[in-house]
């Protein structure tokens, strides 16, 4: 199900802190999205009506939440994630690629009710480096992301499984931020 874009999420900063905003795209209905302590980074399920965005409670880590439209649904994903952000859907509207982090940054996948947590990539091993910006394909069988395992960040691609990752974009220069083309 395809949704007409009637409304936008945004992340509105007030009293020191990020908090996420619904409103119609005609800008009316202006309204706090969530009821949690700080919330940002958002993005929009192509085939459902739901979002997901990166939010703080207290003064606990940053992770990846879910919420329907109407706000009757709302969970963290997954809760054993140290820290969860760059979030990104996969074409299907049933799995969340992400950037997980302790002190260092893996890409993960999860499914949308919170099972089957894939860690795809290792955090901050000396032969996988650092790795963020994960998006998937249009297929939804690859995933595209950052990593700065060869001593600059550069684009590498794997199977949505985490196997056969290999190097498209690594140069002399720091390439990061991949998007896929629809």
């Amino acid at each position: 199900m395809k949704h007409s874009g009637q409304h936008l999420t945004y992340s509105n900063y007030f009293s020191g802190v990020f908090q996420l905003h619904l409103m119609d795209s005609d800008g009316s209905a202006d309204h706090l999205f969530t009821n949690i302590d700080e919330s940002y980074a958002s993005a929009w399920s192509s085939n459902a009506p739901y979002v997901v965005f990166r939010a703080k409670q207290s003064n606990g880590p940053s992770r990846i939440f879910l919420q329907n439209l109407d706000g009757t649904i709302q969970y963290p994903l997954p809760t054993e994630i140290p820290e969860g952000y760059d979030n990104d859907w996969s074409p299907d509207g049933q799995w969340i690629a992400f950037t997980s982090a302790d002190s260092h940054r893996g890409i993960a996948t999860v499914r949308i009710d919170g099972t089957n947590l894939r860690q795809l990539t290792k955090m901050g091993t000396a032969a996988e480096g650092n790795n963020w910006y994960p998006t998937w394909s249009p297929n939804g069988q690859r995933l595209a992301f950052s990593s700065d395992r060869g001593g600059k960040s550069g684009i590498y691609i794997m199977n949505a499984d985490g196997t056969d990752v290999h190097c498209i974009a690594c140069g002399p220069n720091n390439s990061e931020s991949p998007t896929w083309q629809p």
